[in-house]
């Protein structure tokens, strides 16, 4: 669909490869070891796409809001088109070119559109319905096949391990399968929730799982369950009736500043989430666990 509404074509395409990353870099990022490569491939016309995208990003597309600067200013400064393939002596591995077998498509482009797939497209009738690639590809894409795009992206931090980014160059990175036999599924959870980070990075370490799940968890919630389950055992009938036979003694300053923070949490975390962001509701819930602990 993408070529028969023309915004495929083939091109030479120059610059410093990484052999391991199989990727072209500017000057500016050869960190890596590199080496000048000239080839032809199939190119998707990115640039056509400049100034919808640019308009996209005016409606509060990207969440948290800080990174839609950065995103603008990459667009604004120019969109080159879109290398979309190897030559397959290079990248034998992945999806032929339809029509050229002398030719890979590259990951981006088969990756983003198998989102579509599993969307259900070529949609029945009556079904329609890295920061760069999901706010700058991902959204080209759609606009060049006329299918809707995306309500919202929701861009997080990464994780790093002593404040540096986890790389499988260095080492640095953390088996989830490890971690879930350690921890179990729902620790992860909580942990990954509550300390995520939206608008920055996170630190993991082991040490926080632990940390974190004996005091917020084990001394938290875990004990206020405990609690209530034994009063529940105990003498909690009485209280109750006692209370509805107006025997309670009257409020004081502090049950009625827990009663509006018991009303106002369910309001806040509602907006949290409706804002798409699930850390800032959870720590809104952990706030009042405090509370009654």
């Amino acid at each position: 669909m993408l070529d028969h509404r023309g915004y495929i074509y083939t091109s030479k395409h120059e610059g410093w490869y990484s052999v391991s990353d199989e990727t072209f870099y500017p000057p500016s990022q050869t960190g890596k070891e590199v080496e000048w490569s000239s080839e032809t491939n199939y190119h998707f016309r990115l640039s056509a796409f400049q100034e919808r995208l640019l308009d996209l990003y005016k409606t509060g597309f990207i969440t948290p809001s800080n990174y839609t600067t950065e995103i603008v200013k990459s667009v604004s400064s120019g969109l080159q088109d879109l290398s979309i393939s190897r030559p397959v002596e290079r990248l034998t591995w992945g999806i032929p070119v339809p029509g050229d077998d002398t030719q890979t498509i590259y990951v981006w482009l088969d990756a983003l559109v198998n989102y579509l797939t599993k969307a259900g497209y070529p949609f029945p009738p009556g079904q329609e319905g890295g920061l760069g690639f999901h706010c700058v590809y991902w959204p080209a894409f759609l606009m060049a096949l006329d299918l809707p795009l995306p309500r919202n992206v929701l861009v997080h931090g990464h994780w790093t391990i002593n404040h540096e980014k986890m790389s499988k160059s260095t080492g640095n990175v953390v088996n989830p399968f490890f971690s879930l036999d350690r921890f179990g599924v729902d620790t992860m959870r909580f942990f990954l929730a509550y300390q995520g980070g939206l608008a920055g990075d996170a630190d993991y370490d082991n040490s926080y799982i632990i940390r974190d799940y004996k005091k917020l968890l084990q001394s938290g919630i875990g004990n206020l369950v405990l609690r209530t389950i034994g009063s529940s055992k105990g003498k909690l009938h009485s209280y109750i009736v006692s209370g509805t036979s107006g025997e309670l003694p009257a409020a004081n300053e502090q049950d009625l500043q827990f009663e509006q923070l018991l009303r106002e949490t369910p309001v806040k975390v509602g907006e949290q989430m409706e804002s798409l962001n699930p850390r800032a509701a959870l720590q809104n819930i952990m706030v009042l666990i405090e509370q009654v602990r």
